[in-house]
């Protein structure tokens, strides 16, 4: 089903981008829902193309972009810190 139509539903959490199961009230992450199967994602190369999504799932994209690089950001923080200790180490 379309993004508006299960965020009508409640079966995704607009301000999260969360899957809530109705019937227990059970929410689950966006990745651990596609992971179980319970979203169908399509992996996009192309961030850009993402430009003509229509507004009501532009939230989501933007929260997810935004997420991704603080992830991102940490990890080239961490592999920073890893090569400069295997740089002491030597």
């Amino acid at each position: 089903m379309p993004f508006p139509e299960a965020v009508s539903r409640g079966l995704i959490d607009r301000e999260t981008g969360c899957y809530v199961n109705n019937a227990t009230g059970e929410r689950v992450f966006a990745a651990e829902a596609i992971r179980r199967g319970l979203f169908k994602a399509v992996l996009v190369t192309d961030p850009s193309s993402l430009s003509n999504i229509d507004a009501s799932n532009r939230v989501v994209v933007d929260r997810i972009e935004r997420r991704r690089k603080n992830v991102l950001t940490n990890v080239k923080a961490i592999s920073a810190f890893r090569q400069h200790a295997a740089a002491d180490k030597q």
